[in-house]
């Protein structure tokens, strides 16, 4: 992320901004209460949500062990807040989206303006993508004019969005509601900036309401060959950590979530990497057929 970006999640404060939040509790499910983690300081990963089920370097829970009634439990979010040490007003950042829309010489730019929620494919085995289902979203042309768009969703994968925003403006708003995950559904809240970010997107759009355009096109094979590039960097961290060990703990738990210290890890390298390759070639044939090609 960049330096100027901040990430937090308290599950111990009742209000954010003036604002009730959803993910208020004292204590978790596992008895700890709830307090403060600092996630990303000054763009750099520190630490992770933690319950009460130890990794190498972090052996202490934070008290995030969270569940749905009936389900284990797990690390989960409370009230999480992106706090970035340096903003812009809303009407400077929608002028340096215009001015990246020139300079890069695309047909336009996308705001999103409401978001009706989202999902993530981000386990082990994953493609580590995510998917957002836009509810106000708009097109900026080049001229300043705006033109709603209709029906479309929107694609990317994680670390490359974290890793290209470039602002955040200063109109802080907060969303309360509930998160699924594998301990079911607890109750969350998310207070951010609205970020801009020039990572490449994949969009789909209806056909209902319009045809996909060539910039659609683009941005889908950019967002498959972005999830190729994480892929193999991820390869490339795994023969690192064969070099030798890491002295930072957040890598340290990295490389253990992994599994690179396995006896078994080349033959489960090329296990993983198969099967990652074989997700990338379905994930590219979808692509090819969303996009009309």
């Amino acid at each position: 992320m960049p330096a100027f970006m901040n990430v937090f999640d308290d599950p111990s404060v009742a209000k954010v901004n003036g604002i009730a939040v959803n993910g208020f509790y004292r204590d978790d499910n596992e008895g700890i209460a709830g307090q403060k983690a600092s996630l990303v300081e000054a763009g750099v990963l520190k630490t992770f949500l933690l319950g009460r089920s130890p990794t190498r370097g972090f052996t202490l829970s934070n008290g995030h062990g969270r569940r749905q009634a009936g389900r284990s439990t797990t690390p989960r979010q409370g009230n999480l807040v992106v706090a970035p040490s340096t903003t812009v007003s809303r009407d400077a950042l929608r002028k340096m989206l215009l001015d990246e829309v020139k300079k890069q010489g695309k047909p336009y730019g996308l705001i999103v303006r409401e978001l009706d929620g989202g999902f993530t494919l981000t386990t082990r085995f994953e493609p580590q993508s995510f998917k957002l289902l836009p509810i106000m979203m708009f097109r900026l042309y080049p001229d300043g004019r705006e033109e709603l768009v209709r029906g479309a969703d929107i694609e990317g994968t994680p670390l490359k969005a974290l890793a290209d925003i470039v602002a955040a403006d200063d109109q802080v708003k907060t969303f309360n509601g509930y998160c699924g995950a594998e301990s079911g559904y607890v109750p969350v809240s998310a207070t951010s900036p609205q970020p801009l970010d020039l990572a490449p997107r994949g969009v789909e759009e209806d056909a209902r309401h319009r045809q996909a355009t060539d910039l659609v096109r683009a941005t889908v094979e950019a967002g498959a060959a972005a999830m190729n590039k994480l892929i193999l960097i991820s390869v490339l961290c795994a023969r690192v950590v064969e070099a030798g060990p890491f002295d930072d703990p957040v890598v340290r738990a990295l490389d253990d979530e992994l599994g690179t210290q396995s006896d078994d890890r080349a033959r489960g390298e090329e296990a993983v990497l198969h099967l990652v390759h074989a997700r990338v070639d379905r994930h590219d044939s979808r692509c090819t057929r969303r996009s009309g090609r």
